[in-house]
């Protein structure tokens, strides 16, 4: 997935077209994350912060529409 995304950035196109056709293209896998991926990616790249080394806690987008996910029970082990 990573070169596929690192392919659709290096088009020779301007940031808005850019954004546009990587919303298309990769809201086949992504769906409801595809806007946050994409600002969060766009995001990164002007600010460079992917020079810094990895986060100290990843990026999770809210896949869920803002509807309380019931939380699994652990059962003793």
């Amino acid at each position: 997935m990573s070169k596929y995304v690192l392919a659709l950035v290096k088009k020779d196109k301007s940031e808005m077209d850019l954004r546009a056709s990587m919303t298309e293209q990769m809201n086949v896998f992504l769906q409801k994350a595809t806007r946050p991926f994409i600002d969060h990616l766009f995001k990164a790249l002007e600010s460079k912060e992917y020079l810094e080394g990895p986060p100290t806690h990843p990026m999770v987008p809210d896949l869920t529409g803002g509807e309380e996910v019931p939380k699994v029970k652990e059962e003793p082990g």
